[in-house]
């Protein structure tokens, strides 16, 4: 029997569909990352059973390991950090064991 790691959400986002989003993943046991420029947004993260980090520029991304059972979701709502978390997304993208997908 093979040993596989545990799905992980890597969500970079602000409001109750990040939250929501978390705790979705949590419910269906993945691991769960929440970035989020907003205190609120990760308290109710860590509420949610999601791991949390403050952002404190959208200059300034954090260092994240991408794995193959890795997910990543941006979720702003603010063109700001929309635009410059663009690297963060390069990042992934580039990283091919990352699942990518987009909503308009």
């Amino acid at each position: 029997m093979t040993y596989q790691t545990r799905r992980r959400l890597v969500m970079m986002g602000t409001g109750p569909a990040a939250v929501a989003l978390c705790r979705m993943a949590a419910v269906a046991s993945f691991e769960v990352e929440l970035h989020s420029n907003d205190e609120f947004t990760l308290h109710h993260g860590e509420m949610a059973g999601a791991g949390f980090y403050l952002l404190h520029s959208p200059h300034q991304a954090p260092t994240i390991q991408w794995g193959d059972r890795s997910t990543a979701v941006f979720a702003f709502h603010d063109h700001d950090w929309e635009r410059n978390c663009c690297h963060l997304r390069l990042q992934a993208m580039l990283s091919m064991s990352v699942r990518w997908g987009a909503a308009a």
